[in-house]
C-alpha cells in the first residue's frame, strides 16, 4: 500500500485539526465547568451536517436532514432549558434560606 503526497498531507492536516480540537476543549475545561462545556458538543452534529451540505458536493441537505437536525436543536434547547429552571429553582431556595425574617 502507498500513499500519494496529497494523502500524507491531509493525513498530517487532519492529526493537526485533532490535536488543536483536544488543546482547546481541555484548556476549556480548566477554567470552566463541565456541565457548562459539554452543551457545545451537542452542537457537533448539527454543525457537520450544515458544513457538509455547504461545501460537499455530493452532499444534498434534504428534508429529512432539516428535519432531524431541527429535531436535535430542540432537544438541546429543552434539555438545556430545563436544566437552567432547576438551578435557578435550587438558588432561589437557598436565597430564601437566608432571608431575614
Amino acid at each position: 500500500m502507498s500513499f500519494t503526497p496529497l494523502a500524507v498531507i491531509l493525513l498530517l492536516y487532519a492529526a493537526f485539526l485533532s490535536a488543536t480540537a483536544f488543546a482547546l476543549w481541555f484548556s476549556l475545561l480548566k477554567y470552566n465547568k463541565a456541565g457548562e462545556v459539554s452543551f457545545y458538543k451537542f452542537v457537533v452534529p448539527i454543525a457537520g451536517t450544515i458544513l457538509s451540505a455547504l461545501f460537499l458536493q455530493s452532499e444534498h441537505l434534504t428534508f429529512n436532514l432539516l428535519f432531524a437536525t431541527i429535531l436535535v436543536s430542540s432537544g438541546i434547547v429543552v434539555v438545556n432549558r430545563t436544566g437552567r429552571q432547576k438551578r435557578m429553582n435550587m438558588l432561589h431556595k437557598k436565597i430564601s434560606t437566608f432571608s431575614i425574617k
